[in-house]
């Protein structure tokens, strides 16, 4: 686990037992095995790549070194940015994502490949397809969106009248926005806008098998689609309004 504040902590789920009021029952408690301390506030979860963990600092990432005695080590610091930071694993590399600009680095080495100083809204995450393409948003006025490829190149998107910032962004079999209930979906290099029959109220799941999103919907309905917006169909009602 790892707290705003910056401190690391990893757990054992089955701990000692104790005895827990019933003559033959007991129960188990989690035990903390290691306790570490990252220096600054965390800007988010850790990301996985190439085996390894990477823990998102304020202006800095290192990797979560697994030995007998758990480190944190090669850390890289990332001068010019106050955070936070969204970090993305690429084939070769990790792309990281800050207000002031991104970097795409080698972590295990310390070094950054490329970097860019154009700015980046945090207010639409940002999305990866895990192949080495991320999609974000612009920190400049209207929220432009543009793709991010590995080796520095940067691909701008038209929006065709998605112009809101995303609740949320997902990679489906493509590139997919989400707002209320408006769908936006990547076709080459302009998004394409579909209307829903309701507004989307959590982050949808997407089934890569069946190549459909479920979404849970305003109208206390459950329903899948295409990552287009199309080809709807019913799942269910739902008895309550769902918060997650």
């Amino acid at each position: 686990s790892v707290q705003e504040s910056g401190i690391l902590e990893m757990w054992a789920e089955r701990g000692a037992p104790k005895g827990g009021g019933e003559e033959d029952g007991f129960r188990e408690e989690s035990v903390c095995l290691v306790r570490l301390d990252l220096g600054e506030p965390a800007s988010g979860p850790p990301i996985q790549h190439q085996g390894h963990l990477v823990i998102l600092g304020t202006n800095s990432l290192c990797l979560l070194e697994m030995t007998s005695n758990p480190s944190l080590g090669s850390r890289l610091e990332l001068p010019g940015t106050k955070g936070p930071l969204r970090a993305f694993s690429l084939p070769n590399s990790v792309l990281v994502a800050a207000p002031e600009g991104l970097w795409e680095v080698d972590v295990q080495t310390r070094s950054v490949r490329h970097h860019l100083q154009r700015t980046v809204s945090m207010a639409t995450e940002p999305a990866s397809d895990g192949q080495g393409q991320v999609m974000l948003a612009s920190g400049d006025s209207g929220n432009p969106l543009f793709l991010y490829k590995q080796g520095g190149e940067i691909q701008d998107l038209a929006s065709s009248g998605f112009a809101n910032a995303a609740e949320w962004s997902l990679f489906a079999d493509r590139f997919v926005l989400l707002w209320r209930n408006q769908l936006a979906y990547l076709e080459g290099e302009t998004l394409r806008t579909q209307e829903l029959p309701a507004a989307v109220v959590t982050r949808p799941v997407y089934c890569p098998e069946s190549e459909r999103l479920t979404m849970l919907l305003s109208d206390g309905t459950i329903r899948s689609c295409s990552s287009a917006g199309e080809r709807f169909s019913f799942v269910c009602d739902m008895p309550g309004v769902p918060t997650t």
